[in-house]
């Protein structure tokens, strides 16, 4: 089944602008919403020119749905009030296509990005970097922070040390690299553990990786090395 294009919400008072940006937004692949409501929308793309206070309004009401907030603007100083009112991406207009479809599309990794990840009963947080097991905080290092949510990511898989290396430290496979994984791992998994017992388990899988079961899920076959 072919995957939804992503959905956008423009918000200008510029009716030809509106045209323009419609018609290079669906030739770029994304769907346009003609109502005012955000409920379907996966992105908002903003005019820069409103005022400062419909801005902020606008920005606001997105983050307040979860949506991430393109705003187009006509300066780089505008791209700075931009951003500091609560836009996430910007584009400086005119522009072609193919630079509003690549602002647009790093506006919602951006989003995904910050999404919460949550496997069973534990729940992660990236955009306030916060780790919660069965209700009770996490004390994570940055490091184990970053490997709990790649295993959370692809909770019931198995990931590869090397993927993890990848995750967690942002470097390649390097010497002692997995004796680096295997002490981390083992220190993030007591943690896990003196939090709630059985709420998640971080596997050790024989000669593949790592999986992070929620509750009773049984494994899955390695899909990452």
């Amino acid at each position: 089944m072919d995957q939804a294009p992503p959905r956008v919400q423009l918000i200008t008072s510029d009716v030809r602008q509106r045209a323009v940006l419609a018609g290079a937004l669906l030739e770029a692949g994304f769907g346009v919403l003609s109502g005012p409501s955000l409920e379907q929308a996966d992105l908002v793309v903003v005019d820069g020119a409103l005022p400062p206070s419909e801005l902020a309004a606008a920005c606001a009401q997105a983050h307040a749905a979860s949506l991430p907030v393109l705003m187009l603007a006509t300066s780089t100083e505008a791209a700075r009030e931009g951003i500091a009112a609560g836009a996430d991406e910007y584009a400086i207009i005119p522009c072609s296509r193919q630079e509003l479809e690549l602002r647009a599309r790093l506006a919602l990794r951006h989003a995904r990005a910050r999404a919460p990840i949550v496997a069973g009963d534990l729940r992660i947080d990236p955009a306030r970097h916060e780790a919660t097991l069965a209700g009770r905080p996490l004390a994570l290092t940055p490091t184990e922070f970053r490997l709990l949510s790649c295993l959370a990511s692809n909770a019931g898989h198995v990931v590869g040390w090397q993927a993890l290396l990848r995750e967690a430290w942002q470097v390649e496979g390097s010497q002692g690299g997995r004796q680096m994984v295997k002490t981390s791992i083992y220190r993030l998994r007591r943690k896990v553990q003196r939090a709630a017992p059985a709420a998640v388990r971080i596997l050790t899988i024989r000669g593949a990786g790592y999986l992070l079961a929620a509750g009773s899920a049984p494994p899955r076959p390695p899909t990452c090395r």
